[in-house]
C-alpha cells in the first residue's frame, strides 16, 4: 500500500483531526500532511521505515504520533527521517508506543 506525495497537504478539513494509517504503509512521502493545521493525532498500525521530506511541516495543532507497533524511525538515522520532516513539532514525551508532541516556532526533528 502506498501514499502519494502531497496526498493530504493543506487539508484543513475541520473533521480532518486523526488518521490512522494502515499496516500495509511502510513509509511517509514528502510533504504528505504539509500544513494540515486541524491534524491531532496520527496512529501508525504498522512499522514505519522512513518519513519524507517535509512531511508533517508546519501541522501546528499535532499533539501526538502513536506507533501500534512500538517501533519508530530514529531521527538520528538520515535514511530514515529527511530534514524537515517532523519541522515545527518538538517532543515533550513519550509513553510506551506514543510521541506527544507540540508545535514550536523553529523547525526540530523528533528525538
Amino acid at each position: 500500500m502506498t501514499i502519494i506525495t502531497m496526498a493530504f497537504r493543506e487539508c484543513n478539513n475541520p473533521a480532518f483531526q486523526s488518521i490512522v494509517i494502515p499496516s500495509g504503509v511502510t513509509s511517509i512521502p514528502d510533504f504528505c500532511f504539509y500544513g494540515c493545521n486541524q491534524l491531532l493525532s496520527v496512529t501508525f498500525e504498522g512499522n514505519i521505515t522512513s518519513f519524507g521530506d517535509d512531511a508533517f511541516f508546519n501541522c501546528n495543532q499535532l499533539i501526538e504520533f502513536i506507533f501500534k507497533s512500538n517501533s519508530f524511525p530514529s531521527a538520528n538515522n538520515p535514511n530514515a527521517t529527511a530534514p524537515g520532516t517532523f519541522g515545527n513539532v518538538t517532543a515533550t514525551g513519550a509513553t510506551g508506543g506514543t510521541i506527544y508532541v507540540k508545535p514550536t516556532a523553529t523547525a526540530n526533528a523528533l528525538t
